[in-house]
């Protein structure tokens, strides 16, 4: 087997996104290798790609992923919000949970908001 014919399902999907994203990729930096790579699952610290190759995924998102792929207890307590609203739009107590949590490991953090951008977030620090 040469390595050209070690992706060929990457490859097909590359060409496919070429016809909707600039160079085929979201990012340039995915540009890389022989062929971007397009995976299909992962678990733990291990990802498998469209063409049933295996890897040690050292990258884990770029930080993100500091627990690996569908890590039991993150699923877990993904699978229990799952059923409750997503957003309200409003207070509530989970919000309140979060930023006392985030206080307790990060002692400095006097007020803790959340924000859907970076302006917003710069707004609510200058009030």
């Amino acid at each position: 087997m040469t390595v050209k014919d070690k992706w060929p399902t990457s490859r097909a999907l590359l060409k496919r996104a070429r016809r909707s994203l600039p160079g085929g990729v979201s990012s340039p930096f995915r540009a890389k290798f022989p062929v971007p790579l397009y995976f299909r699952d992962g678990c733990g610290s291990r990802l498998e790609d469209v063409d049933g190759n295996r890897y040690i995924d050292y990258t884990l998102a770029w930080g993100p992923l500091i627990l690996g792929h569908r890590h039991p207890r993150l699923v877990e307590a993904i699978r229990a919000q799952a059923d409750r609203p997503h957003a309200y739009g409003a207070q509530h107590e989970l919000e309140l949970l979060v930023t006392e949590k985030i206080q307790e490991m990060v002692p400095c953090a006097e007020r803790v908001a959340f924000t859907s951008c970076g302006s917003e977030a710069v707004q609510i620090a200058l009030r």
